[in-house]
């Protein structure tokens, strides 16, 4: 019994409170964190296996919890025991689609397809289990909402696109779920069981304000909709302009946390492709002194990349090929003499054989964090006799030739320098034969698309290799350093060139080494810094000086070339697009008509061989003025979404006056089965909400007469029966006849007519 002598079941309680809406969100929410397993590759499940069963667990329990809740604790028992059970039989099958299904989220060139049904079925069924006893049982709403909420915003980082019945019904999840447990707040709850009961709230300031908290629900709950549909249009017609504001944002973040930890005067150099965004501080890294300015573009190495393993460059190892080459030179015995001599060969080799008019250069290089974890080497090069003048120089030192200074004659020579000579040309020509199979090794299976767009071009010359490159390049990326995030089941060097078609010069570098590769060109990659002539200043004392900071942080390709050893080959294009490509040996003019010629007409998985017109392009269209900010719309490629939103709108308007009407109908029905105390108390919240009476609660003195004063339709005889009535129901034995509760019941229906022909004049 209540404290008004009406007598409660269980049973009742528990499915008033329990509601099937509630339920039917929850198992949306369930539904749609799911179905962002569906875009996984290579793994598939079942939907018509899954989702019943889902289903059926949750009724079941929907519908023990309201009979006995001990019961539902038994059947939640049984079904651990079953899926525990179901998991140790199938253990070998579950281990297999486990394994499965994390290839496919986080490795690219998985091959094979598994069916994932039954670890999807246990997975479910756990989730459904943990979700409903949180969120119905310990009324833990947030755990859920949380874990569906992140779920489902994190899967883009593994390159899910999740699709539009996901979408909706997390949408449905997300909304749904603040109306409900908004409304469900404490104050919301006191005052309503206490309105229902007819008492007066110990807390009448919360008594007469108990539907903000609904009022507060639903406008969430329609702002997030709003919002939805807003943040949907936005993105469909700006997404651009989002994207850089995002990355601002971003940027100013990483630059922060760079500087802050001190990263940001530290040189790194790393053989990592980058699958997100490249923030760069400013700040100054290297000094380098050269005794004369450089003509050419300074490529400084700090790293070299040798076996691709989908994401990383392992840095190189040489030890086994000059051992290698030792067995095949017959020089077992000297052959810890080849790489200090392969090392210093081209440098030397010029030096005899250029004549006196070529002189080197000479660089101090110094790291201003006075850290030398890396060092970085140019090009031709070798380094200076630290007892000489690096002694008195902070940093290391390096005597150089640019590379048009190369002119390297072997017959040109000292007569005491040709047996030193000899030995440089047997180890020359001991390392050609080593590096084919050393640098053109590529990891196939992960780069499918690649490895079938150079297919044909296996054994071409090197110039024309390089224009296919340029070509592939140009037409299917731009540079930018706000690519996005690349997702982690795909190889970032496809993502980079075939999907996304943006990057930056750590894409372009990888890209085109393996290109060089699979076209049987020995490449390897690099990362470093390259400093242009320009850059440098001239001091007082003579020396050329230039402040080296993160913004020359670069990446690059090299190939070998006989008589030159690893050369740069710049692929990264220039701000304006254009490719300043150069290298020993190679015919400008050739490599413009060869470029001119080509033509990449070759149909790839997953794409059309056009090149994407990417968010880089978009940004440098229009013609200038207000209306750029309006870009063109691509409507076929949001054809689907527009279907959705507008499927979404028609279906909002058709049902929302027919919600409505069911509404009114399911209050009044509510009405009609009330005390007149009840009544009273319905009456009341209806004139605070059309803002009458504002601050009564029915039990002052003037209540009659104020009530007829600012409501014509009642009288004021009718005002003080109406409160007569309802206080004698609530402090006499006997309480209220079914003819004051229809009395009273007259009295809050004419109101209500009243107070809404009133709105309906106003609008």
């Amino acid at each position: 019994m209540d404290q008004t002598g009406h007598k409660m079941t269980g049973k009742s309680t528990v499915r008033d409170k329990r509601s099937a809406l509630e339920l039917a969100v929850l198992f949306a929410g369930i539904c749609g964190l799911l179905l962002v397993i569906r875009p996984i590759p290579h793994v598939f499940f079942r939907e018509g296996v899954v989702f019943p069963v889902i289903l059926a667990v949750c009724f079941s329990m929907y519908i023990l919890f309201g009979i006995r809740r001990k019961w539902l604790f038994i059947e939640i028992a049984v079904l651990f025991m079953a899926c525990g059970v179901l998991a140790g039989v199938q253990r070998d099958r579950i281990t297999v689609q486990i394994s499965a299904l994390m290839a496919g989220l986080t490795e690219a060139g998985v091959q094979n397809e598994e069916n994932i049904t039954l670890l999807i079925v246990l997975a479910g069924t756990v989730i459904s289990v943990c979700f409903f006893i949180l969120d119905m049982v310990w009324k833990c709403h947030w755990l859920p909402y949380l874990t569906i909420t992140v779920i489902m915003a994190g899967a883009p980082v593994f390159g899910l696109h999740i699709g539009a019945a996901p979408t909706l019904l997390g949408l449905v999840f997300q909304i749904l779920f603040w109306v409900m447990h908004m409304a469900d707040r404490p104050v919301f709850r006191r005052s309503f069981v206490e309105n229902r009961r007819g008492e007066k709230s110990r807390h009448p300031e919360e008594s007469r304000k108990w539907s903000l908290p609904v009022r507060c629900s639903v406008l969430m709950g329609g702002v997030l909709a709003v919002l939805v549909c807003v943040s949907i249009v936005i993105t469909a017609l700006w997404g651009s302009g989002l994207s850089e504001l995002v990355y601002s944002g971003e940027g100013v973040v990483s630059r922060s946390v760079q500087r802050m930890t001190g990263r940001a005067r530290q040189s790194v150099s790393d053989g990592h492709v980058s699958g997100g965004n490249n923030y760069r501080t400013g700040e100054s890294q290297l000094q380098l002194t050269l005794l004369q300015q450089p003509e050419d573009t300074l490529y400084l190495k700090g790293f070299t990349g040798g076996e691709y393993t989908g994401g990383d460059w392992e840095p190189v190892d040489e030890a086994p090929l000059f051992h290698e080459m030792a067995l095949s030179m017959n020089w077992e015995t000297w052959e810890y003499w080849i790489s200090g001599l392969y090392y210093n060969l081209y440098y030397s080799m010029n030096m005899a054989s250029a004549g006196e008019d070529v002189e080197p250069g000479t660089m101090f290089v110094r790291h201003l964090d006075e850290s030398y974890g890396t060092l970085y080497m140019p090009y031709y090069s070798s380094w200076i006799d630290r007892t000489s003048a690096q002694s008195v120089r902070p940093g290391y030192g390096f005597n150089f030739y640019d590379e048009s200074e190369m002119n390297i004659n072997w017959d040109n020579v000292p007569e005491d320098f040709r047996t030193v000579r000899d030995w440089y040309q047997q180890i020359q020509t001991a390392y050609m034969q080593v590096i084919t199979d050393a640098y053109t090794v590529v990891p196939e299976e992960l780069l499918p698309r690649l490895t079938e767009l150079c297919r044909d071009r296996y054994g071409d010359p090197v110039d024309e290799v390089t224009a296919f490159i340029i070509a592939a390049l140009r037409e299917n990326a731009s540079y930018t350093l706000t690519p996005g995030r690349a997702p982690l089941n795909e190889d970032v060097v496809e993502y980079y060139l075939f999907d996304n078609h943006e990057g930056f010069c750590v894409h372009f570098a990888s890209a085109a080494t393996l290109m060089y590769r699979l076209c049987g060109i020995p490449a390897r990659y690099v990362s470093g810094y390259a400093v242009p002539p320009s850059d440098f200043v001239q001091r007082e004392d003579g020396m050329w000086t230039a402040e080296v900071t993160d913004e020359y942080a670069h990446a690059w390709t090299e190939i070998f070339l006989e008589d030159y050893g690893w050369v740069p080959v710049e692929v990264t294009p220039a701000s304006d697009g254009s490719y300043d490509v150069s290298y020993p040996g190679l015919d400008s003019e050739a490599l413009a008509t060869s470029l001119s010629e080509i033509s990449l007409d070759i149909e790839l998985p997953g794409n059309s061989g056009e090149a994407a017109v990417t968010q880089t392009e978009q940004r440098g269209q229009g013609t200038g003025g207000a209306w750029d900010f309006f870009p063109e719309i691509d409507l076929d490629r949001y054809h689907e979404l527009i279907i959705v939103i507008i499927t979404v709108v028609v279906e909002t308007l058709i049902l929302l006056p027919l919600f409505l009407d069911y509404r009114k109908l399911r209050i009044r029905r509510k009405t009609e089965q009330m005390k007149c105390r009840e009544i009273f108390a319905v009456f009341i919240r209806m004139l605070h909400t059309a803002g009458y009476l504002s601050g009564y609660d029915g039990t002052e003195v003037d209540f009659p007469e104020k009530l007829s004063e600012e409501l014509p339709c009642v009288e004021r005889q009718e005002a003080v029966r109406l409160t007569e009535t309802v206080r004698r129901a609530a402090y006499g034995p006997e309480g209220s006849s079914e003819a004051e509760d229809e009395f009273v019941r007259g009295i809050c229906f004419r109101v209500e007519a009243w107070i809404r022909s009133r709105k309906k004049r106003r609008t």
